[in-house]
């Protein structure tokens, strides 16, 4: 038996003779699964290149012990600060007196005229000292005007006396050791009528034990009134 086909062309389809369209399938997810093992630790990035950020506040004060005390550090280079005030007298008792030092005595003598009792220069002869002062270690005379050295060391040695002249007049004074005139140890005074001087001077001599000192007048011109009259010496060595 023969069979027969037949064959149709697409151009003889009608759109409407073909079946419903289905509609559209929805997407739809699957669900997740489950979270592998996490995988090593990547190499550490480069540092950032931004700049600092602000320091942040301080934090509270630890609470555990004070540490040891650090070493004394170096001496500042400041200039060294005003001395403060004196403070208040102790309270203590005051301490026992020392014993007595092995002091020398001092050496001393004086020998003067009265005050204001003028006395006539005369040629060669001893100055009028008529009081005794104070002495020590040495002998004051007034009756032959002298000091008399109890002890040899080096003394100073003064003597003044005040002039007024008359007229025109001049004076020359000595002292004497042992009434001997030195004459390296000397005063002069001279001028006119009315004139008021004061004749003094201070050495420094050797004396022995007993030389007696005086001052002598070995030159007087003319009218010259001498008053105040003074002979001091003391020991220094």
């Amino acid at each position: 038996m023969s069979e027969e086909y037949s064959i149709l062309h697409g151009t003889a389809l009608e759109p409407n003779l073909i079946g419903p369209t289905l509609p559209s399938i929805p997407p739809f997810t699957l669900p997740t699964g489950p979270t592998g093992i996490t995988g090593p630790t990547g190499a550490t990035g480069f540092t950032g290149i931004g700049i600092t950020g602000p320091s942040g506040g301080t934090g509270p004060t630890g609470i555990g012990i004070t540490g040891p005390t650090g070493g004394t550090g170096p001496t500042g280079i400041g200039i060294t600060g005003p001395t403060g005030g004196t403070g208040p007298t102790g309270i203590g008792i005051t301490g026992p007196t020392g014993a007595t030092g092995l002091g020398i005595l001092p050496v001393f003598g004086t020998i003067t005229s009265e005050v204001g009792i003028g006395f006539s220069a005369v040629v060669n002869t001893n100055v009028n000292f008529t009081i005794p002062g104070p002495a020590s270690g040495t002998t004051i005379n007034p009756l032959n005007n002298s000091i008399t050295i109890d002890t040899t060391g080096v003394y100073s040695v003064s003597f003044s006396i005040v002039f007024v002249i008359q007229a025109i007049s001049s004076s020359i004074l000595n002292l004497t050791i042992n009434d001997s005139i030195q004459f390296a140890i000397e005063t002069r005074v001279g001028g006119d009528s009315g004139i008021r001087a004061t004749s003094a001077r201070t050495d420094l001599l050797s004396l022995n034990q007993g030389d007696v000192l005086r001052v002598r007048i070995r030159e007087a011109t003319g009218d010259i009134i001498y008053s105040n009259a003074s002979l001091v010496v003391i020991k220094v060595d």
